[in-house]
Order: C-alpha cells, then structure tokens, then sequence
C-alpha cells in the first residue's frame, strides 16, 4: 500500500495495485476500466473513513473478489478525501452493472456510484500508483 501526504496538509492519501491481477494487458477480452465508488463523510484531519467503515470497505472487498468470477477482476483500490475507489478490468460490463447496482441498493447512504470506459491498454492501470506494474 502506497501513502501520500499532501504537502502543507495533515490529509492521508492510500493507494493500493494488485501488482498480479489474474488478467493483464495482454488479455484482449478485459477491455473496459470500471470504477466503483463510494462516498464517505470525511473523519478527522486525514480525512480518511472511521475505524468501522474501513472495516466495512475491507470486507465489501473480499465479498466482491470471491464474487467476481469470470468477467471482472479488481487490480486497485484508492482512498483520499471522502471518496473509496475500486478499479476493475471488465470483460462483460452487465456483470459489474449488476455488481454495483447490488452496492446501490445495499450502500444508499454512501452514494455509489459505476463508470465504465474502454481501456484497451490498460492506460489507467499503468498510471495507478503504487509499484511495479505488468505487462
């Protein structure tokens, strides 16, 4: 996990690659970047979530790697200022429509939200901080 300091700020920035996606590049059918995205009330001068909505956030993430089968995958996930990302390569964008409406119905109060974009060269991976990336 990568942490970033604004200069002249007290604000915490994390950032975290899977540096080994089960897909890559190379694999033509993951095609399309996927953001999920949620909304948190800002806790402190970190302005990072609480204690329990981090918990909450790290589970939620082992709910959607075990669920993600075959047509996504999760290669990031970025927290800064009231906002928690999770970056995906899609191959089929109805499954992770289907995902994130399911985190809509069940996260209301955390504003979620789904953006989806071709991605052939995986360019927002290779500029996600964080490491060594693949090829």
């Amino acid at each position: 996990m990568l942490q970033y300091v604004p200069d002249h700020s007290e604000e915490v920035w994390l950032f975290r690659k899977n540096l080994r996606p089960r897909f890559s590049p190379a694999d033509q059918e993951f095609r399309r970047v996927a953001y999920i995205t949620f909304h948190y009330r800002i806790s402190g001068p970190k302005k990072l979530p609480t204690a329990a909505e981090m918990e909450m956030f790290s589970d939620l993430e082992e709910e959607i790697i075990n669920g993600e089968g075959h047509s996504f995958t999760l290669v990031a996930v970025a927290t800064k200022t009231g906002v928690r990302d999770y970056m995906f390569y899609v191959s089929d964008p109805k499954s992770i429509q289907q995902c994130a409406s399911n985190l809509m119905d069940r996260f209301a109060e955390y504003g979620v939200q789904l953006e989806v974009e071709d991605d052939p060269d995986w360019k927002h991976y290779l500029d996600f901080p964080g490491g060594q990336d693949v090829q």
